[in-house]
């Protein structure tokens, strides 16, 4: 092993010794040990045991792990630190300008255990009560995890987003008159991908690759596009298309689940929507052609959701919990976004992490969205985002309970559950009484956690029983309930509730991603209950 190899082991030793407050002498020590042999123009995996304590700075215990380490491949005491450390405090503790004592103080006050939940943590604010932890330090917290996280070969559809945009804009004005087309997974609008596509003649490419030094940062036809904003290589391919078979190559190249067992008909096509026709099917836009067959067959492309029939805003946090917006700034951006009613749903008390009300400041909330519906047409409902306790109790009264307009229950804490016991725990929740969405069914995050294992059937079973909509979170960090269990619920006559989850009057703008998830599943306007008008929505809701 070289120098900078060992003295790297050494260093993460330091950093899970501090994470566990152990002995500052020692981790002084290994620190020490670091930049010690960073210096040195001898390596020392060569050198014996004796010549090794001869070194300043390297005593005889460092010495013989050092000879551990040379001689074993591994460190008996790095190991023992890393087997009683999560995987991901092991990651956090890989960026620069975190530390271990920051770490720690998330850990314990937040149960912040990944790199994926501590940006979540960010985007809600939870880490400004925090000792040390600032508006400033959130921010610059946040910078250093776009780059880390997004740096490992998978995006999220909302990141890839800004990049598509910006390469779509420079490409249409460097190329005047160019047809670049996206396709693939992007055109599908996967919430996961691992790049780009674009379509383009083989006249439109030789004229790109011309302007490729103006039109990007950099680019290599085998890695993809250097982005600014992120200073990082984004996989983009440019497939080469003549026109004669461009509708073709389009769909071909578009993909989606429904070719899977279906031939593509050969022939020459003036629109994706002749193609489908000659197939048997009926059109379906990019972002549907991951439906079964079965799905597809029946989609009827008049009532599929979209945003126009989107008529009130439920799940937003304000700063009666841990939001960055006044309830009546919350509700004047609904009210100037065209929405009939908006469904207020802070965190509930056990979420202590993120403000949750009291009894008491539960009752200042409420005041507040009389005085709001006493001045205003946007209608203001009472709700919660209620925390399911572990035994899938619920975290208020059932007298309290009762006097919300609408409950969200959700899993926010104990997420260690194994399927049976998280099913069983929110079915527990789903047959409340007072409970009428169940929120973010798995807790996922995408590309950072998986989320609890759940069985999807039961669940929606037990929301048919009960008569409990499921929310599709459109928050593109979750995008949970999972797009691909909206046939089953649509099967099974449970309403989705696509909902921004949001924490600022900015979170109203992911609302976006939540609908496209929903199109993904064949979501019909009918299906979706936040489709529904104010009257009919309390109609519905009263019903249970």
């Amino acid at each position: 092993m070289t120098n900078k190899e060992i003295g790297n082991k050494f260093q993460e030793l330091a950093q899970l010794m501090e994470f566990h407050g152990e002995n500052p002498f020692k981790i002084r020590t290994y620190q020490n040990v670091y930049a010690t042999l960073r210096k040195l123009n001898e390596e020392v995996g060569s050198l014996s045991l004796e010549a090794l304590k001869n070194i300043k700075g390297i005593g005889e215990a460092v010495a013989a792990k050092i000879r551990e380490l040379e001689d074993t491949g591994e460190m008996r005491t790095l190991r023992k630190y890393e087997d009683q450390t999560p995987a991901g405090i092991r990651e956090m503790l890989t960026i620069r300008g975190l530390g271990p004592k920051k770490i720690r103080t998330l850990y314990d006050q937040l149960e912040i255990e990944s790199v994926g939940e501590l940006r979540y943590a960010i985007l809600e604010n939870r880490l400004l009560e925090l000792p040390g932890f600032g508006v400033k330090t959130q921010e610059d917290i946040l910078a250093k995890l776009t780059y880390f996280q997004e740096a490992k070969g998978l995006f999220r559809l909302a990141t890839f987003d800004v990049v598509a945009k910006r390469l779509e804009a420079n490409l249409k004005s460097a190329i005047p008159g160019g047809q670049f087309v996206f396709t693939g997974d992007y055109r599908r609008r996967m919430p996961v991908l691992s790049g780009i596509s674009f379509m383009c003649s083989p006249d439109d490419f030789e004229a790109l690759r011309e302007q490729a030094d103006t039109l990007f940062n950099k680019w290599s036809e085998s890695k993809g596009v250097l982005d600014a904003l992120y200073d990082e290589i984004y996989p983009v391919k440019f497939i080469q298309t003549t026109l004669d078979i461009w509708i073709t190559e389009l769909v071909r190249t578009t993909g989606g689940s429904i070719w899977q067992h279906r031939s593509m008909p050969s022939g020459t096509w003036d629109s994706e929507d002749a193609l489908f026709d000659a197939a048997g099917l009926p059109f379906l836009p990019p972002e549907c052609r991951d439906l079964d067959e079965s799905s597809a067959l029946k989609f009827d492309p008049e009532t599929i959701i979209d945003k126009q029939h989107i008529r009130g805003m439920i799940h937003l946090h304000t700063t009666f919990s841990d939001g960055i917006n006044t309830l009546e700034e919350m509700a004047k951006a609904a009210a100037d976004g065209g929405f009939e009613y908006l469904v207020v749903t802070d965190h509930s008390k056990s979420a202590v992490y993120a403000n949750g009300l009291t009894i008491e400041r539960l009752e200042e909330q409420w005041q507040a969205i009389d005085r709001w519906n006493n001045t205003n047409s946007l209608v203001v409902l009472k709700g919660i985002e209620c925390d399911i306790l572990v035994d899938g109790s619920m975290d208020y009264s059932d007298e309290v309970m009762a006097q919300f307009d609408v409950v969200i229950a959700s899993v926010h804490a104990q997420l260690k559950m194994d399927e049976d016991r998280a099913t069983q725990r929110l079915i527990r929740a789903i047959e409340h009484p007072s409970v009428h969405i169940l929120g973010h069914p798995t807790g996922r995050l995408l590309l950072s956690r998986s989320g609890y294992p759940v069985n999807h059937a039961k669940l929606i079973d037990a929301c048919a029983a009960n008569q409990v909509s499921i929310e599709l979170n459109a928050n593109p960090f979750r995008l949970d309930l999972d797009w691909s269990f909206i046939p089953y619920a649509r099967d099974k006559g449970v309403l989705i509730s696509i909902n921004p989850d949001a924490h600022s009057v900015r979170g109203y703008s992911d609302l976006d991603y939540g609908i496209m998830a929903a199109r993904k599943g064949g979501l019909s306007h009918y299906e979706c209950l936040n489709a529904l008008p104010v009257e009919k929505f309390l109609s519905y809701i009263h019903q249970k």
